[in-house]
């Protein structure tokens, strides 16, 4: 019989004299109600206790006061609170005797005190982002001169997570993997290349070997061709930076819009990749790092182009006289990288500091 084991009690022989044992509410295990035999026991969380949370005592026929229950009115109602009154625990405290801590704290003697999230790699947090403890969790961030969306590229760079995507554009496909790069959010300015031209315009009309040197020359490099076509492309696929939609004069400067010139860089801010990189399609053609040769075997990782013998170096975007066609992100081009032309630029990107 469960009497024998549960709450309602037991009986048992002592001295030759037949009396009625209680056991303490809680003090049997249950899987189901089933388990608690009779007088108002239910099963509650694998022990067997009141099925009227307001009542407590031996036999469940205590009326607890209020906001209290379980054996000898002992805990609270509401597991928020605790303490004499129900009313006296502070967050992150809870349950009846406030020694229970919330999610994310732990406890340290009488105290609750917040996990610390980021005493292990670094809290979870990828390619130098800093992790802070916050109250109950913690958070990724940059600090100082870093930036962008992956920690770790300078101010006034991007930064691109990398990953697998495909490239090329019909025929010639290959997937490939890449590491988090930087790369700048514009063509390098004429004003920063000294004698290109003035203003805000894009720097024109240097040789690849130029173009490269400059990049060295400020801490960075050219992009490979596989990052240069991530940044526009993205792992989605999108046909151009902004998406699937057909190029339009508002988003970039290509043959349809009849101008004769390169526009100032950033001009067509609803022509950018979603993570802020313009003037990807259009205006000028830009030099990349690799030589122009065939895509090789897919899961390439970090791919480059290159040898002692290179001649032709890709170039990829489109100019301001392109046909639209040649402003797919896959699309690519090959210039002799001794050539210099009004409507050709470049632009810079480095490794991820770790």
């Amino acid at each position: 019989m469960r009497r024998i084991a549960l709450a309602a009690g037991i009986v048992a022989a002592l001295a030759g004299c037949w009396y009625e044992v209680r056991l303490p509410l809680g003090a049997v295990a249950c899987e189901a109600d089933s388990d608690c035999g009779e007088d108002g026991l239910i099963c509650r969380l694998g022990r067997c206790g009141c099925s009227d949370p307001a009542k407590g005592g031996f036999d469940c026929t205590t009326t607890c006061p209020a906001g209290r229950t379980g054996l000898d009115c002992n805990a609270c109602l509401d597991p928020r609170f605790g303490g004499d009154y129900c009313s006296t625990c502070i967050a992150p405290h809870f349950e009846a005797d406030c020694e229970t801590c919330e999610r994310g704290y732990r406890r340290d003697g009488a105290a609750c005190v917040d996990i610390d999230e980021c005493a292990t790699d670094n809290g979870g947090c990828l390619h130098g982002a800093t992790c802070s403890n916050t109250a109950g969790g913690r958070t990724c961030g940059c600090t100082g001169d870093w930036s962008g969306a992956v920690c770790g590229c300078p101010k006034g760079m991007i930064g691109l997570e990398g990953g697998s995507f495909v490239r090329g554009d019909g025929a010639d496909e290959q997937s490939v993997v890449l590491s988090p790069f930087c790369i700048d959010p514009t063509e390098v300015r004429a004003s920063a290349f000294a004698g290109a031209g003035e203003g805000a315009t894009p720097a024109t009309g240097m040789n690849w070997a130029q173009a490269k040197d400059f990049c060295a020359g400020v801490g960075k490099r050219l992009p490979t061709e596989a990052e240069w076509e991530f940044a526009a492309r993205g792992a989605d696929g999108r046909l151009f930076p902004w998406g699937d939609d057909a190029p339009t004069c508002e988003r970039a400067a290509f043959g349809a819009c009849g101008v004769d010139s390169p526009a100032t860089v950033g001009s067509f801010a609803s022509g950018a990749s979603p993570e802020g990189v313009q003037d990807l399609a259009g205006n000028v053609w830009e030099w990349v790092a690799d030589c122009f040769a065939p895509y090789g075997a897919d899961g390439e990782r970090n791919p480059r182009a290159d040898a002692a013998d290179c001649t032709h170096r890709s170039v990829r975007g489109g100019g301001y006289s392109s046909p639209g066609a040649s402003l797919r992100s896959g699309d690519r081009s090959k210039l002799a990288e001794t050539n210099g032309r009004e409507d050709l630029g470049f632009r810079c990107a480095m490794d991820v500091v770790p």
